[in-house]
């Protein structure tokens, strides 16, 4: 019986052997998975601080682009603002212009009267030459001291 039991114990330990080379087989080939899985996920870790940082030059950009837009906005409303006093100002001009042209148009029909008044003044002027040659005359016929006296008499203190 011994030898039976050894026997057995021999084929347990056989088939322990077996195992344990198959496991160990298993196992080595694991631990080659194992590195394999390491070294991708290194490759990955490498790719993701890659990704990172193109993500962190990305944002970066996204920030620079976006102030760059509030300049631009900025910008944008003090244009809209001037615009807005051009125009206000333009409304002035015009109003302005409306008065010029309404005094241009008055003034044209005043210059119609011109030629009468021209006309008027042409004969007072003839009434006016009469009238000094009158008192040149009369100067000579009274005599200078004569009109001056009355002049001064004529004159308030």
């Amino acid at each position: 019986m011994s030898e039976q039991i050894l026997n057995k114990i021999l084929e347990k330990l056989e088939s322990l052997g077996t195992r344990m080379a198959s496991m160990e087989s298993r196992m080595e080939s694991m631990e080659s998975r194992m590195e394999s899985m390491e070294s991708r996920m290194e490759s990955m870790e490498s790719r993701m601080e890659s990704m990172e940082s193109r993500m962190e030059s990305l944002e970066s950009r996204m920030g620079s682009m976006e102030s760059r837009m509030e300049s631009l906005e900025s910008r944008m409303g003090s244009m809209e603002s001037r615009m807005e006093s051009l125009e206000s100002r333009m409304g002035s001009v015009e109003t302005r212009l409306e008065s010029v042209e309404a005094d241009v148009t008055e003034i044209k029909s005043q210059t119609a009267e011109i030629p009468f008044i021209k006309q008027a003044v042409l004969e007072t002027q003839q009434g006016v030459k009469h009238l000094i040659e009158d008192q040149k005359s009369i100067h000579e016929i009274l005599g200078e001291h004569e009109v001056s006296i009355r002049t001064l008499r004529r004159r308030p203190v």
